[in-house]
């Protein structure tokens, strides 16, 4: 990962910020929202794994772990990733361990955008 921490990928923000043509409220909206539907997601997942419903688990982790990939957001998406291989036997545990990174993640990502992208706001 190219990033300053081991939470985020700071150059995958800056690509973003790129394929957004520069646009730093696109940017800044796009964590927002990255951010709020960071609950829904979790929630989802949660609902999925108790249905023991092992297609809707593979559907929400790549979508949790696409969007973070975008949103620069490294340790949820390699959490996803690593939950992925155990769709079929995902335990308690291993959600509770994910929502807490992804709680971390849109913390530092919200924190992070906002110190570097504030000027431009």
């Amino acid at each position: 990962m190219s990033a300053s921490t081991d939470t985020l990928d700071v150059q995958a923000l800056a690509r973003l910020h790129v394929d957004l043509g520069c646009d730093t409220r696109a940017l800044r909206r796009f964590v927002d929202d990255f951010v709020a539907l960071w609950p829904t997601r979790k929630a989802r997942l949660v609902a999925a794994v108790d249905a023991h419903d092992t297609d809707e688990v593979t559907v929400v982790l790549l979508s949790i772990g696409s969007t973070s990939t975008m949103a620069g957001a490294a340790a949820l998406a390699e959490s996803c990733d690593e939950l992925l291989r155990e769709a079929e036997n995902l335990s308690g545990t291993k959600l509770v361990r994910l929502a807490a990174t992804g709680d971390m993640c849109c913390r530092e990502l919200r924190g992070y955008v906002e110190e570097r992208y504030a000027a431009a706001s």
